[in-house]
């Protein structure tokens, strides 16, 4: 009995960060099938992605989109509000020139959202962790990066490796 009482109050003395010290990453990650995302193709680019079609990809309890090259190695995650923001700072500007015409905002790319300054800093600002990491070194990793709300986890921990997993903020906030 006082073995299993003094096992409890270890248990209940454990800090936090203790605590996430010993789950690791693999237990807690979405893994690639659970995660909706946009796969550029072979042979296409940023400049051929168009918007409209990575807005369809939002939804539901789909707020945030990776977007992967064609060996399934993360180059963005994009936030719907940002996505949002984007649109609609280029609704106002192209409202502001009439009479001149307006742009199309149906034929903007994904290369003109990630070139807009403010998106490029939220779309790259990813940590990565190696698979064998625990949740408190990657909690440790996003708080620091200022901002940063994502977490992918590769074989080693390398941004130029393919995803194992994905953990949000949220995520380890729980």
């Amino acid at each position: 009995f006082q073995a299993a009482n003094q096992s409890v109050q270890n248990m209940v003395s454990l800090t936090l960060d203790q605590k996430l010290g010993k789950i690791n990453v693999e237990k807690e990650m979405l893994r690639p099938g659970q995660i909706t995302r946009l796969a550029i193709p072979a042979g296409k680019t940023d400049r051929d992605i168009l918007l409209s079609s990575i807005r369809q990809s939002y939804g539901g309890k789909i707020t945030r989109l990776p977007i992967t090259d064609d060996k399934d190695v993360i180059k963005y995650i994009l936030h719907q509000s940002a996505l949002f923001k984007f649109l609609a700072d280029k609704a106002l500007v192209a409202a502001a020139a009439a009479p001149a015409p307006a742009p199309d905002l149906s034929k903007l790319t994904l290369e003109d959202l990630v070139k807009d300054p403010e998106v490029s800093t939220w779309a790259v600002n990813i940590a990565y962790v190696p698979e064998s990491a625990t949740v408190a070194e990657a909690k440790a990793k996003m708080e620091g990066q200022a901002g940063c709300q994502d977490l992918i986890v590769t074989k080693t921990g390398s941004k130029t490796e393919p995803i194992l997993g994905w953990m949000t903020n949220v995520d380890i906030g729980r």
